[in-house]
């Protein structure tokens, strides 16, 4: 996940410097496959560290006690605040670009 979100910036990066217009959209690369590699990525990166996070404490875990349970609970909130943000980001940038 987390490599999808560096190659659409490096992507992104050289296609902007190659371009006089700073407006330009970029489509090439990643971005002809996913139309948002940097949230994309970001995206599936930090879900599959949640879900590595409950695995292990799954298998550690041999009798929930409430600091594990308070641990799990911040995990899923962390979780589901950063895809949010994510979200919320994604569908201002297509807002931005309809405009233009």
């Amino acid at each position: 996940g987390f490599g999808i979100a560096a190659l659409g910036d490096l992507t992104k990066t050289y296609v902007k410097q190659t371009q006089k217009d700073e407006r330009y959209l970029v489509t090439s690369g990643i971005f002809s496959i996913i139309r948002h590699p940097n949230y994309s990525g970001e995206i599936l990166g930090w879900t599959a560290n949640a879900l590595m996070g409950l695995l292990a404490a799954a298998l550690w875990i041999k009798k929930p006690s409430a600091t594990i349970l308070t641990n799990l609970a911040a995990l899923g909130l962390g979780w589901a605040g950063i895809l949010f943000v994510l979200l919320m980001a994604t569908s201002n940038l297509e807002k931005r670009q309809e405009k233009d």
